[in-house]
Formats: C-alpha cells, sequence, structure tokens
C-alpha cells in the first residue's frame, strides 16, 4: 500500500541559466524511515507516518545542524533532582509490600481539580520559570532535558514511555520544591473530541491553560512565556491549534488498554491505532507551535499535562496487564534491536538511571497513581463530571464547554451553537503564527520566502450541493462541479479513487498547510493555502519560509497536508525533457543565491520575483517559478509560455 493518499504536490522548479532552487535527493534516513512505515491511507493517517519520519530523521541528524547544549549550571540542577528522586524509589523498594503509602498525591485531571488546586499548580510552574539558575531557569533546566540524546532515546522505541515516565517524575519533583501540596494534573483532551472543533473548549481560556489559537500565548497562566534558545535570545511561546484534528483519539486509548503486552503499543511493532506513541503525536502536530517543534516542547506547559495523560493510558494498560501476567509485567521489556532503546543503556540525558527504570512496578503502586477521568464514567448529571466550569453531563457522557458559553453545549450543528450566544469558529477562522527561528534566532530576517501554487483536482463521487435545474427543477443526484467520465475535463484532469472529502464545509473550502524542515539548518514554516474543493480543478499560492540562501546555499524538505492527515506527493520538472514536463521527485531542495533570483526577502518581494512585468499597464505576467499540489496521481506537461496545462493518469 501507499504510506500517502492520492494527492500530490509539484515543484516547478523552473531555471533561467543557473538557475537558484534546485532539487535535490532524499536523506537516505528520512527515505528509509517512509518505507518501513507504508500504510493503508482508507485506515489510518498518513500525516502520521509523516510527523514520525521527518522528526525520526531530525533527530538522528541533529548534530548535523545547530543545536544548544546543556548547560552546566542546569546539568546541577537536574543531578539534584535526579539524586532526590532516585534516594525516594530506592527506599520505597525497600519498604513492606503492606506499606501502601503514596510518595505524592493522586495524579488527577486538571478540570477536576479544585479552583485553589489549580492556582497553586500554576503558581508552582510559574516559580519554576522565575528561578534562575545561572543564564537559564529551573524550568527550561529541566526543558533542555528532552533534547540532544534524549531525542533518539527518548523516542522511536520501547523506551518512550519509561523515559517520559521518569521525566514527568523530576518535573513533579521540582514543583513541589515550591509547593509540597502540588501534584502533576493530565488533561484527557479525547473528551475535546465532541465538539465541532477541538479547540473550541474552554480547556483553552484564561480560566484554563490559555490560549491555543492565535499564535502567541496572550492568556491565561502561561500569558506572554518565552523561551531562550541562546544567552539573550528568546522565542516566544505559541499555539496554533485551530486545525480541528483529534489531540488523542479516543480509538487509541480503547486500543491500547485492551493490550497486555508492551511490544504491541509500542515502537517499532505496533499498529498506528495501537501505537500509543503515534496516538501521542496527535497533540503534538495539533496544538503546534512550540509544541510542534520535538526538542523545545516541554517549554509549553502543556507538554507536561499532554505527557501526563500519556503516562496515565499506559499506567491504564499496565493495569490491564497485571491482571493477565501477574507480577511479571513489571519486566516486561521488549526486545530491541535499536541501541537507544536497550534495556541497560543509560536514558539519554539522565545518565544515572537505565530505561528499565520506568517499568518498575514501585512507579504503579506508590508514585504514579490516577483518578480516573471524568471522560472514562457514565454520568446522569453535570456534577459527575466534578468540573461544573469546565465539563458537563450530555447524553451519559461528560463533554467540555465552549468558550464564551454560559450554557455549554456539545457537539451541535452550527445554528444550534450561534442560539447558545456562542461566537462559533470554523477551521477557516484561525491563522497560523510562525516563530521564525533559525539555528536558535528567532528573527524573520534570516528567512527567504518562494511561493508554491497548489493545484486540486477533484475526486469523483462527492456532492456540495451546486444542482443543475433542468426542465425547471433541480436535479439533486448531479453536480455541476462534479468531474466525472461524462465530463469534458476527463481526458486531461483524470480524478484519483479515494472519495473521502478533505472539506468539513459544505461552502467546499479547506486549508492544505505548506511545511518546510531544514536540512542543513534547524528551522521549521508552515503556512496553508485556501483551496475551493467544489471545483473540477483549482489554483492558489502560498507562499513558505525557508532559510535565506545569502550565507550559502540553504537545503530544505518540503511537504503538503490537509486538515484530514493526507499528506503529499511531490513532482519536480524533467530538466531532459523539451517540454516542462513533471516528474515524481523527494521533495528536498537547494536554495541558492544565483541569478534568476526566485525568493523574497520578504514575502511581497516574493510575489513580485514570481512575475516578471514588461510594463506596468501590461496584463500578461510570465511565471518564473511555481509548485502544484494534485489530488490524483498524474504526470503534468506545461507549455514554456504557461498557457496550457495537461495532466494525466500516473501509471
Amino acid at each position: 500500500m501507499k504510506w500517502i493518499l492520492e494527492i500530490l504536490f509539484l515543484l516547478a522548479l523552473i531555471t533561467i541559466s543557473s538557475g537558484n532552487i534546485e532539487e535535490q535527493p532524499m536523506p537516505s534516513i528520512l527515505c528509509d524511515c517512509f518505507s518501513r512505515n507504508k500504510c493503508d491511507v482508507t485506515k489510518e493517517k498518513a500525516d502520521t507516518i509523516h510527523f514520525k519520519c521527518i522528526n525520526y530523521y531530525l533527530a538522528h541528524t541533529y548534530k548535523d545542524r545547530w543545536y544548544r547544549n546543556i548547560s552546566g549550571e542546569a546539568l546541577n540542577y537536574v543531578l539534584s533532582l535526579e539524586r532526590e528522586a532516585n534516594q525516594v524509589i530506592e527506599s520505597t523498594r525497600k519498604k513492606r509490600q503492606a506499606d501502601n503509602n503514596l510518595i505524592h498525591g493522586i495524579r488527577k485531571e486538571l478540570r477536576t481539580l479544585s479552583r485553589e488546586e489549580r492556582t497553586r499548580f500554576y503558581a508552582a510552574v510559574n516559580s519554576l520559570k522565575n528561578n534562575r539558575i545561572g543564564n537559564t531557569n529551573s524550568y527550561e533546566a529541566i526543558a533542555s532535558l528532552h533534547n540532544n540524546n534524549a531525542l533518539n532515546a527518548a523516542h522511536f522505541g520501547v523506551a518512550f514511555p519509561s523515559w517520559h515516565r521518569y521525566f514527568l517524575y523530576l518535573f513533579e519533583q521540582a514543583l513541589q520544591r515550591f509547593d509540597r501540596t502540588v501534584t502533576l494534573p493530565y488533561i484527557d483532551t479525547t473528551m475535546e473530541n465532541s465538539l465541532p472543533n477541538p479547540w473550541m473548549s474552554n480547556l483553552w481560556s484564561a480560566e484554563g491553560i490559555g490560549n491555543i489559537d492565535g499564535g502567541q500565548v496572550n492568556v491565561g497562566p502561561f500569558a506572554y512565556w518565552r523561551y531562550q534558545t541562546e544567552d539573550q535570545r528568546y522565542v516566544p511561546l505559541t499555539r496554533n491549534g485551530g486545525s480541528g484534528r483529534d489531540y488523542f483519539p479516543a480509538d487509541c486509548y480503547r486500543n491500547i488498554i485492551s493490550e497486555s503486552r508492551n511490544y504491541r503499543i509500542l515502537e517499532p511493532i505496533a499498529a498506528s491505532i495501537h501505537n500509543l506513541e503515534a496516538c501521542h503525536n496527535f497533540a503534538h502536530a495539533t496544538i503546534g507551535g512550540t509544541m510542534n517543534d520535538i526538542d523545545v516542547s516541554p517549554n509549553d506547559p502543556v507538554f507536561y499535562l499532554h505527557h501526563c495523560y500519556v503516562d496515565k493510558v499506559w499506567q491504564d494498560f499496565r493495569d490491564n496487564a497485571r491482571s493477565v501476567l501477574g507480577d511479571s509485567y513489571e519486566f516486561d521489556y521488549p526486545v530491541t534491536a535499536d541501541e537507544f532503546h536497550k534495556p541497560n543503556r543509560a536514558m539519554g540525558n539522565l545518565n544515572q538511571i537505565t530505561n528499565t527504570m520506568g517499568y518498575l512496578k514501585v512507579f504503579d503502586e506508590r508514585i504514579t497513581r490516577y483518578a480516573p477521568s471524568p471522560g472514562e464514567i457514565t454520568c446522569t448529571t453535570n456534577a459527575d463530571c466534578q468540573a461544573p466550569q469546565f465539563l458537563r453531563c450530555s447524553s451519559g457522557r461528560c463533554i467540555p464547554i465552549l468558550r464564551g458559553s454560559s450554557s455549554p453545549v456539545g457537539r451541535r450543528k452550527k445554528r444550534d451553537v450561534e442560539n447558545e450566544d456562542v461566537e462559533y469558529k470554523s477551521v477557516m477562522d484561525s491563522s497560523y503564527q510562525n516563530n521564525f527561528v533559525i539555528d536558535g534566532e528567532a528573527d524573520v530576517n534570516q528567512w527567504a520566502f518562494i511561493p508554491v501554487t497548489l493545484m486540486y483536482i477533484r475526486p469523483m463521487g462527492q456532492h456540495f450541493g451546486c444542482s443543475p435545474v433542468r426542465n425547471g427543477s433541480i436535479d439533486d443526484n448531479y453536480d455541476i462541479y462534479s468531474n466525472d467520465k461524462t465530463s469534458k475535463l476527463w481526458d486531461y484532469f483524470k480524478p484519483g479513487v479515494d472519495k473521502r472529502r478533505v472539506s468539513d464545509s459544505q461552502s467546499g473550502a479547506t486549508k492544505f498547510f505548506v511545511q518546510s524542515d531544514g536540512i542543513s539548518y534547524k528551522g521549521r514554516y508552515i503556512d496553508y493555502g485556501i483551496i475551493d474543493t467544489r471545483q473540477m480543478v483549482y489554483e492558489t499560492v502560498a507562499y513558505v519560509g525557508v532559510k535565506n540562501p545569502r550565507g550559502g546555499a540553504a537545503t530544505a524538505y518540503l511537504s503538503v497536508y490537509d486538515l484530514h492527515g493526507h499528506v503529499c506527493q511531490p513532482r519536480c520538472i524533467d530538466r531532459s525533457s523539451k517540454t516542462l514536463f513533471y516528474k515524481k521527485c523527494s521533495g528536498v531542495i537547494k536554495v541558492t543565491k544565483e541569478e534568476p533570483q526566485m525568493y523574497g526577502d520578504d514575502v511581497a518581494e516574493a510575489v513580485r520575483y514570481r512575475y516578471t512585468y514588461k510594463t506596468l499597464t501590461e496584463t500578461n505576467l510570465q511565471v518564473i517559478t511555481e509548485i502544484y499540489f494534485f489530488n490524483s496521481f498524474v504526470s503534468m506537461e506545461r507549455s514554456t509560455h504557461g498557457t496550457t496545462v495537461v495532466a494525466f493518469k500516473f501509471i
């Protein structure tokens, strides 16, 4: 099976003289990851593999780009936390089994905490942030453990839950240095799945954990936070969670806790719908912003709340495993060929303990007990949900209250939401805020922008209510935009076979995201183009950022995906063809400063360089550089004057 859906993007790397955007081969590590993780796109979300493989490549090659070392002050602080944690664990293991007292309190869903408990938790987190340690602070010292060596050792393998369990324990230890009453809470975002759009939940409010849309976090307990990448170099805390995707699919939870062996829920063997790490990736990608960058994601406190829930899911799985395997469940560490995940290997950046530490049952019995989530119970009244400010009972389930709602609703039609005096927002209402970080410095002047033309070919089998009128009656069985075998376009634009809609709106409008990831530099940029999916063929333009090549050539990997997890395939110009013929390519490009310039130092300049103007009054424009995206496997041939396009089925 193809690992991606039948949607393509074509890189029109048109060259005049030497040219300055060139196709490059895909790095072997990235290519191998895609090859190993092929999936049936009718059953699985291809963007989960896309997210995994890009981060897998960046993690395994992080030394090829800029990276930040952990400072000596930060390391000493963390070592003190480790020594304290290890002493507690060791002394606890020696106690009698009958001693059932908890070392830490019971971890609860954030929204079920009392107002005082939430306030104390937020205060402890901010105390960590404000406590200076050398040129950093306690919070960022802990967050720094999640980069460099930990990128490989804490992800993509069987040590994933173990490393993060211990990491959460250290964070909780640090919080309790400021307030012994604080226990790390979790957020069960499967409850958000019941909403028209998950980002409408009032979890993402000033009373909750701050805004998720709009870019910079500017309300809530972590408003206007920044984190440091180098001395006196700061990056604002951002979130871009308006995509409408789930944060943790409910099916994942049910599938995972039904298993009893760790190898069946962990990389590299577990299927994605049973895979704890793959399911956890949704929140990182959907919340976006700081959370979407694997090595700096702990700089958003949502990281710890989300991972605490992931740990709870693993604990619920372990409870089931114990009922099946007995006490031997503690030693169910899967066999692995990955050196980073060997059982006796020291945890990445946590060198005093080994990967098996997090598998010890002492965590289950004395450290990481969890209260049930309201999302797991059957309710009859709002009081059953234990969080009247955030949750209400609907049809036996606890569901989130919408932001700004005095009379909360669950999954309702748009008109119903409006009747509740709630400002309804669709996924089309959110923008995207980049952090403009390249090699540790947040500065838009380090970026260059290249135009991307998205071309969409509508699949068969869809209907948008644009029906013709025949003999005075509406023909509901037909859509005037339909591209079927009777269409005059059929011989030129044959649609793909996948009939899943990529737009949730009857208007047909949707977003396709264009992403660049640095290969020769550290930096990620995401933007989107808006597509009218009603049309048989539709084009629009987006602009994506890459490192400005003024200081040397920049190599980046470009990718495209939509709101529903459909990932696109790249096509580049065949330079051996006499006409502009598009062929399969890697999506990896090199941008140089050679003439003719095919990028802009800002978006306005990129728009200008996209065209050549002979006179200000002339309307005929010659396109210099374009990038195309298709929703079916096609080849594409375009005349050198850009006046005709012929697309046909790719075999």
